[in-house]
């Protein structure tokens, strides 16, 4: 295992149907600052993996193909493939709890209703990861509203902004 190596998964869903909706929001605020990058895919993991430098760390990221409730299988392959623990790994990925703009790092928590999360927590067996959370719940709309009403739905222009302020250095703490 190299020193200071992290993989990031950010999560969403493949296919244009999805492509710049608030599901997605993981895969387009990693696009987004990671840009330029080449991505490979493996086959075996079922992800879309490249690597890059933040500060001192060397990252792996990873865009699982598998559909948001089966996440779980790419990260976890990803996770044998490169030697990493979930110490170090961090999830990227759209929070309904949250407001557009907002954002909240945590470790070692629930999955709070995420299918995502609740995929990962089942392949790894626990929830002793990181992840960094990005609200996705429109200003006009309650906590009250159920999530599958919008979080389909394509972020508008305004909306996309604030998701893609949320600063990459908010990856390592």
């Amino acid at each position: 295992m190299a020193e200071n190596l992290k993989i990031i998964a950010a999560l969403g869903n493949p296919g244009s149907k999805y492509q710049k909706t608030r599901h997605n929001a993981g895969w387009l605020w990693l696009d987004h600052h990671f840009s330029g990058l080449d991505y490979q895919y493996d086959k075996y993991g079922d992800y879309d993996w490249s690597r890059a430098m933040l500060n001192d760390y060397d990252l792996v990221l990873i865009k699982p193909q598998t559909f948001m409730n089966n996440s779980g299988v790419a990260v976890a392959y990803a996770m044998r493939k490169f030697g990493v623990t979930e110490s170090d790994l961090v999830i990227v990925h759209d929070e309904v709890d949250l407001e557009i703009g907002q954002f909240k790092y945590s470790c070692n928590r629930g999955d709070g209703g995420h299918n995502g999360l609740r995929s990962i927590n089942k392949y790894l067996g626990n929830k002793n990861y990181c992840r960094l959370r990005m609200g996705v719940r429109p200003i006009e709309v309650t906590p009250a509203t159920k999530a599958d009403s919008y979080v389909l739905a394509r972020f508008r222009d305004e909306e996309l902004k604030k998701l893609l302020a949320i600063p990459k250095s908010e990856l390592i703490k």
